[in-house]
């Protein structure tokens, strides 16, 4: 591994010490639009282009937020542009 990649080691270590996993409880993501059918590109692609163009300009924090996982924000970006 690279220096870095060691030091997101350490780092993710650190943020699970206290985390105990419960097999007897549910756990799972959910995509609140569409619980049913989960998401997809077409529902994301759905929300941004139902949304004003003045609610657009706080996306930016939206999209590139660390928790958003690196398709999902390229695939935001490029309807946006």
């Amino acid at each position: 591994m690279w220096a870095w990649e060691e030091e997101l080691v350490v780092e993710y270590r650190t943020l699970l010490h206290n985390v105990v996993l419960q097999p007897t409880i549910s756990d799972q993501w959910q995509w609140i639009p569409d619980i049913v059918g989960g998401y997809t590109v077409r529902s994301e692609y759905q929300i941004l282009t139902s949304q004003d163009s003045a609610t657009m300009g706080t996306s930016d924090n939206l999209i590139w937020h660390k928790k958003v996982s690196l398709k999902v924000s390229i695939v935001a970006w490029r309807l946006l542009l």
